[in-house]
């Protein structure tokens, strides 16, 4: 499980941080994301229950979004950024990670439980609680921000944006502990 969190964590991070050079993107997003279905499928491999497909589906949809539009707007010549679904892609991307990393949050915490660490289990509890509450709201500030364009509302998109990156640091932190906690219990 611990190279799963590793993995997972630099996968957000490489999924989020894009260099680019000309018009060539050195760690393109779906990059990210391949890394972290590994890390997914890591963590996975070791819970006693399969029964975790949406987050299955919901990282592969996440890889092949990043994979399509970025194709399509370079090799198609395609004006995406006119489209229906560009209006919305970055909403759609905030779901599918929300979703996918709700999961992963609650395969951790069902393995600390499966150790007997209830009190660990139940801090991660609350950092998933506070996840949902701001990915959820930064999640809507986005849509709603999209979907009235006035300045008025891309104020709540502003403040979504806000949100959402707020959840995403607390993502990175609370990937960092759930690896910290499964190493030094290992033993």
């Amino acid at each position: 499980m611990v190279s799963g969190y590793k993995l997972l964590f630099w996968g957000l991070i490489l999924a989020h941080v894009n260099i680019t050079v000309g018009f060539f993107t050195v760690f393109p997003a779906f990059v990210g994301y391949l890394i972290f279905l590994c890390g997914y499928y890591d963590i996975e491999a070791e819970t006693k229950k399969r029964r975790y497909l949406i987050p299955r589906i919901c990282t592969a949809l996440l890889v092949l979004l990043t994979i399509i539009l970025p194709f399509m707007e370079h090799f198609l010549n395609l004006d995406v950024y006119s489209t229906l679904i560009y209006q919305y892609y970055q909403s759609i991307l905030m779901l599918l990670e929300f979703t996918t990393v709700h999961y992963v949050f609650v395969m951790g915490i069902n393995g600390l439980e499966r150790r007997q660490l209830d009190e660990v289990a139940e801090k991660f509890v609350r950092k998933d609680k506070v996840f949902l509450w701001l990915m959820g709201l930064g999640i809507c500030g986005v849509t709603i921000g999209v979907t009235a364009n006035t300045n008025y509302f891309q104020i709540v998109g502003l403040v979504g944006n806000m949100l959402a990156f707020i959840a995403g640091v607390m993502i990175l932190f609370t990937l960092s502990d759930f690896r910290t906690t499964f190493l030094e219990n290992e033993t």
